[in-house]
């Protein structure tokens, strides 16, 4: 999207955004001073000039005196779930996924972050992202053994009982982590977040992202086209599949009725119900029910959000990267988030059966 910045004003003085994470475990010993673990995340509110070892810091809702020398620096980072384009050469254009680091906020430009994105510094339009919570920690000892898919589960605690772990904030993911790896990583944390936004939709084609509202349709008032270049397929809004015209949205039991009467028609039937509904809807019926069956007999149902999840290889132990909910592939129960491994210590389930 082009940004919409007529009559800018002047800039007012910028505030810097400023975190520290904690690298010790920390006891306050008096009343007025914070106490923290190691990877807790702490606002800065102020620097003392009369004093080089004491900040002003806020923390799980208490605010107070904090030695920074015991903590880093790092800054508030947000990831792009729909693309901008520049309009001016202060402005960073975005792509979905994208990670930037929020240095300030533009105080005379609301709705706007001065931020730095691939050594580039800007501003950029705040509802293009959404902010990655500072306090969503990766074990730096895991991400060497742990998938990409389950690191996506943004889990404080450790993945293992290794007392050597040390955490690591998301933006640092990419030193720890092979560039495939932390690539494969960024794809997973992009779409789960989209997955979750009611007001996304999807490219059934490309899967190109748009923020939904009615400027997206075309003069049908229901119809999606997609801006991409090459692709421009145009899909329906509220099924989000492809587009039918002034037809309603066809549902589960419609596509399988259509499937079995065509699977089971004579030749004459079939050629009646291609001309009633269109060769493409048939075609769709066919990729729906096709789907469905698939789904059926090789997935199971995260017991968490309902999500469809299917074992490839490993053991029995399966992991939702959409709510990071654990469970079992032979019962389908919820395992317990401190040891998912018990269930298979104590009950009929096996850890590597099939």
């Amino acid at each position: 999207m082009a940004s919409n910045r007529i009559n800018r004003p002047i800039e007012e003085p910028l505030s810097e955004l400023e975190f520290m994470i904690a690298e010790h475990d920390v006891t306050g010993q008096d009343g007025d001073e914070l106490s923290f673990q190691v990877g807790q995340v702490i606002r800065v509110i102020s620097k003392i000039t009369d004093n080089t070892k004491w900040w002003i810091g806020e923390t799980n809702g208490l605010t107070g005196l904090f030695p920074h020398q015991f903590c880093k620096a790092v800054y508030e980072t947000t990831r792009a779930y729909t693309p901008f384009k520049a309009t001016y050469s202060d402005e960073l254009s975005l792509l979905p996924g994208d990670i930037i680091h929020v240095l300030r906020r533009q105080s005379g430009l609301p709705g706007w972050n001065w931020g730095r994105l691939n050594g580039r510094e800007g501003i950029f339009p705040a509802n293009h992202c959404s902010l990655l919570p500072l306090g969503q920690l990766f074990c730096a000892v895991c991400t060497s053994t742990v998938p990409a898919n389950e690191m996506v589960g943004f889990r404080k605690d450790c993945l293992h009982s290794l007392t050597c772990c040390k955490p690591c904030l998301t933006l640092h993911l990419r030193l720890l982590i092979d560039p495939v790896a932390a690539e494969d990583l960024n794809e997973l944390l992009t779409n789960r977040l989209l997955d979750g936004m009611e007001d996304i939709r999807r490219c059934p084609l490309c899967q190109y992202p748009v923020i939904w509202d009615e400027s997206c349709l075309g003069s049908g008032g229901r119809d999606i086209l997609c801006p991409v270049e090459n692709c421009h397929t145009s899909y329906c809004s509220k099924c989000k599949g492809k587009s039918h015209g002034d037809q309603p949205c066809r549902t589960a039991e419609e596509n399988r009725e259509l499937y079995d009467q065509f699977v089971n028609g004579t030749p004459d039937q079939k050629e009646q119900l291609i001309k009633k509904h269109g060769q493409d809807t048939v075609d769709d019926a066919f990729k729906e029910v096709a789907s469905e069956d698939y789904i059926k007999a090789h997935t199971k149902p995260c017991p968490g959000c309902k999500r469809p999840l299917q074992k490839n290889g490993g053991c029995n132990r399966m992991f939702c990267i959409k709510c990071s909910a654990y469970s079992c592939n032979l019962c389908g129960v919820r395992l317990a988030d401190q040891d998912p491994y018990a269930h298979f210590k104590i009950g009929t389930c096996k850890l590597f059966a099939v």
